[in-house]
């Protein structure tokens, strides 16, 4: 991952081989959505990597998109992807990123806990980057999630030590698995002070069935050898 300057008042992340612009503005609740977060990160460069090969002609949903890494990352290989925030502003920055990138994508305002009946059971993966931070919102996230995913789909979110699989099964019937731990981003200003968090990097399905998009055998072997030090 590499930062570079823009044009005065942005900033340019390269992540995933993604571009993503962002605006250069100080670091706060109001503006959460205009940064690039070591989870953010994480998920992007997954699905880019042990993902990528799966996503062709999936349908694929980023909930809190931002900036929209890792959902333009499903997009560059293949995927039909929604990429969803509930702030517009953040919508007006992720289409312009995907525009930039020359990925078309569908942008959707969404509240978590109010899925609109023309999204539900629609997707094959859902994705969620740092998106369990507000403790009040997660029984809502986790209630968007079962009700988003096709029959068979998968949701990958990646967690910076914010919640834990116990928690998340509170909420949920989906079943809950720590696939990977990854050590977190250097460079970040949304890093810094948490040099020392890991990013947790958790695989819900439906607790009936198996998922339908899985990570290629040899990434998940490392994965399943990474989850045997993830938290429980």
């Amino acid at each position: 991952m590499v930062d570079r300057p823009a044009a005065a008042g942005f900033v340019v992340h390269e992540v995933a081989g993604l571009r993503l612009r962002a605006p250069d503005v100080e670091l706060g609740r109001p503006s959460v959505f205009a940064h690039l977060w070591p989870a953010g990160v994480v998920l992007a460069e997954y699905v880019a990597g042990a993902l990528a090969t799966t996503l062709a002609g999936r349908r694929v949903l980023e909930l809190g998109c931002g900036l929209g890494a890792a959902g333009l990352a499903a997009a560059r290989h293949g995927a039909d992807v929604v990429l969803s925030d509930a702030a517009d502003a953040a919508l007006a920055l992720a289409e312009s990123n995907a525009h930039a990138n020359r990925l078309t994508v569908e942008v959707v305002r969404l509240r978590w806990g109010r899925l609109p009946a023309a999204l539900a059971g629609r997707f094959d993966v859902v994705l969620g980057a740092d998106v369990t931070y507000d403790a009040r919102e997660r029984r809502r996230l986790l209630a968007t999630i079962e009700a988003a995913l096709a029959p068979g789909g998968t949701a990958w979110l990646a967690d910076p030590g914010r919640t834990s699989r116990r928690e998340l099964e509170h909420h949920t019937a989906l079943a809950v698995e720590p696939w990977a731990r990854f050590p977190p981003r250097a460079g970040l200003v949304t890093g810094e002070g948490n040099e020392d968090r890991n990013v947790v990097l958790y695989r819900l399905t439906s607790a009936t069935g198996s998922s339908s998009v899985t990570a290629p055998e040899a990434a998940s072997a490392g994965a399943r050898a990474a989850r045997r030090g993830s938290a429980r």
